[in-house]
C-alpha cells in the first residue's frame, strides 16, 4: 500500500478476475477454482469473492475430513472457512464435532455453541448440536 493512497486503489486487477473464474469454476473443478481463489488472496488478502469461494471449498474439505475420521484436518479446514468467511454457519457445526470426537470438549462446546447460536432451527445439524451441548 503506499501512503496516502486508499487501499482500494492498490488492488490488483487480476485479484477479481481470478476470484470471478474461480466462482465460474467452482462446480466444474474444484481444485482449480481452488487455486485460483488462492492466487486472487495472494494478490488481495481481503478480496471478497475469493474468500467465500475459498471458504465454501474448505468447508467441504471439512465434512470430507470428518466423515473419514481426519479430525486434525477437519479442524484444520473448518477454521481457516471460518476465518475467510465470518458469517458462515457450517463450518462451526463441522470443527464442533471434529473437536467432540478428539474429546476436546472446551472448544466443542464453544464451536457447537456458535452454530446453535447462528443456526438455531437448521433441522438435524442444530438438534445434533444441541444433544451434544447438553451432553459435555
Amino acid at each position: 500500500v503506499i501512503p496516502g493512497t486508499p487501499a482500494s486503489a492498490n488492488v490488483d486487477p487480476r485479484a477479481a478476475q481470478l476470484a470471478e473464474e474461480a466462482q465460474k469454476g467452482l462446480k466444474v473443478n474444484r481444485i482449480k477454482a481452488e487455486q485460483q481463489a488462492e492466487e486472487a488472496l495472494k494478490l488481495d488478502p481481503e478480496q471478497p469473492v475469493a474468500r467465500s469461494v475459498l471458504a465454501d471449498i474448505l468447508e467441504g474439505k471439512a465434512k470430507s475430513s470428518l466423515e473419514n475420521g481426519w479430525f486434525g484436518k477437519a479442524i484444520e479446514a473448518a477454521s481457516r472457512a471460518i476465518q475467510l468467511d465470518a458469517t458462515c454457519k457450517e463450518p462451526y457445526f463441522l470443527l464442533g464435532l471434529a473437536y467432540h470426537e478428539l474429546g476436546r470438549k472446551p472448544e466443542a462446546k464453544a464451536a457447537l455453541a456458535e452454530y446453535v447460536k447462528r443456526c438455531p432451527s437448521c433441522g438435524f445439524n442444530s438438534n445434533y448440536a444441541q444433544s451434544i451441548l447438553k451432553g459435555l
